[in-house]
């Protein structure tokens, strides 16, 4: 059977519970009051520099204002008297889960008597006192408030003692033992701030060292750890670009730095920087670490330089040029490297492509110089950007063109001899030819076959040609050149004989082994007694003689014409010509030589 004391010792255990989330909330909440009050006497004492009464004054204040707080907020909590029925009362309201069950027993257990109806409040409230913790509750919200609170104004303080003791000491001493002197006479005024004229002042710059662009303004701010009695200076003097012992010898300049509207703060301006500086802030004996100021131009392009490594088969040797504008022109297949150099340091930058991609540049650490290699094999154009360390952009003024010559097959025009030749077993043929070709032409050879076997292999004999080493683009256009050769029938094995005949053509080759062929012609064997009844015509060049043909060999001529030239003319072309050709064979025509006559060419 339950009686009223155990219900009181749970009472008596939140009642003390209470008091002491009472008194610690009023202690936390003397504590904040307490670091308001030192801020308030140090801002006072910064300001307005007081002497000793007024800060001994600002001492009992602050003194009695905190015993009354300390009364107020710690003592009353812990000396106040609260009857059970308050403190069940105070339980019930934050738990709804007695039902007023521990208040009745509050009311009735002490003087209710023993009835039946007191021991069956006493039983209800012991048995829900068991289930529940009385304690929980009492609210801690406000103590943990005003506790973090407290904490972290105690932490400022910490830090600000650490980051400027020596100030902060002397400071906190000038107002919590004003009594206290300084080194010094016991009298006369220095007695009053003796103790602020021994601390040292701690200059904070707003700015160490600077990279600035040449002819900005330079501001600084500088931040005084008390009030200055002195004046605040800028001091500077510009970098010599001599030895060491050179510099040491240039004289300070200065200025006075403005004061401004927040505590110990002061400001210089220097509307124009045009070189390299020191500086440093002084104030009396008292300064500031040296710092540099150190300026730069703005990021400018100083040339373009374009390598191209052309192809292989072309034989060039490298090309370096530094053209007004980044358009390239080379043939297919070349590498371009282009090479961008500026006048500062570069962080990098990108080649921004027409077809919108992006390549970035190689910029070697601390360079003034970017590149980027690309391989030439279609037209396109570019722009591009760069970026110095300073974070200064420049971009081209227009894009750039890439354009990828295409080399073209050679070109080759026999000059002599033009016609089919009868000619005799020891004759001497001389051949006459002009090529040419855009980058160039590697050579020209004459193309011979003995009989009329399919079997026949046919020889080759190389054209000397004129120049030896033509050049093309790379000079400013085709390369032209004049092939000529001899051909000793004399000297071929087995002999020649009467009635053998020797078909030829012209072969033209460029460096990149494209070809162009010539019409083929007919040499006729013919016995020194037959050869020298025929009727000589003058040639057209190379100061020699021709024959006329038989009709045969100008349908000849012109079959080998439509071979040669068949990949530059269309199918349908190709194959109009081939039936125009056998009707006339067949027919007997006699407007043959419109087929050995170059067609016109198409682009292919």
């Amino acid at each position: 059977m339950a009686d009223y004391s155990a219900i009181a010792r749970e009472l008596g255990r939140v009642r003390r519970a209470w008091r002491r989330t009472a008194a610690l909330s009023g202690l936390a909440v003397v504590v904040l009051e307490a670091a308001g009050m030192l801020a308030l006497m140090l801002l006072v004492d910064l300001l307005y520099e007081p002497g000793l009464p007024g800060r001994l004054a600002m001492l009992a204040a602050s003194g009695l204002a905190l015993a009354y707080l300390a009364a107020r907020h710690v003592v009353s909590p812990l000396a106040r008297r609260i009857p059970d029925e308050q403190v069940a009362l105070f339980v019930e309201e934050r738990n709804p889960a007695f039902e007023g069950a521990l208040l009745a027993a509050a009311e009735f257990g002490r003087t209710g008597g023993a009835g039946a109806l007191t021991r069956a409040i006493l039983e209800e409230a012991a048995a829900r006192a068991a289930r529940l913790d009385l304690r929980s509750a009492v609210d801690t919200r406000r103590l943990r408030k005003y506790a973090a609170a407290a904490a972290a104004v105690v932490a400022s303080y910490l830090i600000l003692g650490g980051l400027a003791p020596d100030a902060t000491a002397a400071r906190a001493a000038r107002v919590l033992a004003p009594w206290r002197r300084g080194p010094g006479p016991a009298d006369g005024p220095r007695d009053e701030r003796a103790g602020e004229e021994d601390l040292p002042i701690e200059i904070r710059l707003s700015a160490g060292d600077t990279e600035l662009l040449r002819g900005s303004p330079f501001e600084l701010e500088a931040t005084l750890s008390r009030r200055a009695r002195e004046a605040v200076l800028f001091l500077f003097r510009p970098l010599a670009a001599g030895p060491p012992e050179d510099f040491e010898q240039v004289s300070w300049r200065s200025l006075q730095m403005k004061e401004l509207d927040r505590l110990g703060g002061y400001a210089v301006l220097l509307p124009d920087v045009n070189e390299d500086l020191e500086f440093r802030v002084e104030c009396g004996p008292h300064r500031s670490s040296t710092h540099r100021l150190t300026v730069y131009d703005p990021l400018r392009i100083e040339f373009l330089e374009i390598v191209t490594r052309f192809p292989e088969y072309l034989g060039l040797q490298e090309s370096v040029e530094r053209p007004p504008t980044g358009d390239v022109r080379v043939p297919e297949g070349s590498r371009v490297t282009l090479r961008i150099a500026t006048n500062g340091a570069l962080a990098g930058g990108e080649l921004e492509w027409s077809d919108g991609k992006t390549q970035a540049f190689t910029v070697e650490r601390g360079s003034s110089a970017a590149e980027a290699s690309f391989d030439v094999t279609t037209d396109r154009a570019y722009t591009f950007v760069l970026r110095d360390v300073h974070g200064q952009e420049v971009r081209s003024s227009s894009p750039a063109l890439v354009h990828a010559v295409r080399d073209s097959p050679p070109r080759l025009a026999v000059k002599s001899p033009k016609l089919d030749l009868a000619v005799h077993p020891l004759a001497e043929v001389d051949f006459l030819a002009e090529a040419s070709d855009d980058w160039g032409v590697a050579s020209v050879e004459l193309v011979y076959t003995r009989g009329e076997e399919e079997a026949a292999q046919p020889a080759r004999m190389a054209l000397a040609l004129s120049p030896a080493r033509p050049t093309g683009q790379e000079s400013g256009g085709r390369a032209t050149v004049t092939a000529a050769g001899t051909l000793l029938l004399e000297r071929l094995r087995p002999p020649l004989g009467p009635g053998e005949l020797v078909t030829y053509h012209l072969e033209c080759r460029d460096r990149k082994g494209q070809s162009a062929v010539s019409d083929v012609y007919l040499l006729s064997i013919a016995p020194f007694e037959v050869w020298a009844t025929w009727l000589p015509v003058a040639a057209e060049a190379g100061g020699g003689v021709e024959y006329v043909p038989a009709p045969l060999a100008k349908y000849l001529a012109a079959a080998w014409h439509l071979h040669a030239t068949k990949d530059e003319l269309s199918r349908e072309e190709y194959e109009a010509a081939c039936k125009k050709l056998a009707d006339e064979f067949v027919s007997g025509g006699v407007t043959l030589w419109e087929h050995v006559s170059t067609p016109p060419k198409r682009q292919r």
